[in-house]
């Protein structure tokens, strides 16, 4: 008879099936999209190599979870969840760089990492705002100037 999954295994289950999707669609988006051809090996490899981390990481927490759901004590003494959560929050950046541009996508995911990441009563919208524009722009400048790197033509910049 199977045995009902634990609450945190079904988290972990989704967390992992999640991060397969998101590296998946990372892989796909690389090799159907428009990417620009690179000096050397092009500007695909690392986001190519990341996105197989997230489908190999999210591969063998699904099989550990599923491997130690029916025993009475975990094999895993550390929670992949947190690890994986942050693979997920670096592909979407990867994919929301490629799609919106260096610029707006380190603001946002500053702005929502800063939100997520302080005390709700020492939250300051504005200062939060300042950083994230400052670390946007830093990137920019960083990136399209002073070291470029070739991108594929975002939507906004």
């Amino acid at each position: 008879m199977i045995r009902q999954l634990s609450q945190a295994a079904q988290r972990d289950i989704l967390l992992a099936l999640l991060v397969i999707l998101l590296g998946t669609a990372g892989l796909l988006d690389i090799r159907h999209g428009t990417w620009r051809p690179g000096p050397g090996v092009g500007n695909h490899l690392i986001p190519m190599i990341v996105h197989w981390v997230f489908v190999l990481t999210g591969l063998a927490l699904f099989a550990g979870r599923i491997r130690t759901s029916n025993e009475e004590e975990p094999v895993l003494t550390i929670s992949l969840a947190p690890v994986l959560g942050g693979l997920l929050w670096a592909g979407l950046y990867f994919l929301a760089v490629r799609h919106l541009g260096v610029a707006v996508a380190t603001t946002g995911f500053m702005a929502i990492a800063i939100w997520a990441l302080s005390y709700s009563d020492e939250r300051k919208p504005f200062s939060i705002w300042v950083v994230s524009m400052c670390a946007g722009a830093v990137f920019w400048v960083l990136f399209t100037q002073l070291a470029p790197i070739l991108l594929a033509s975002p939507i906004l910049f």
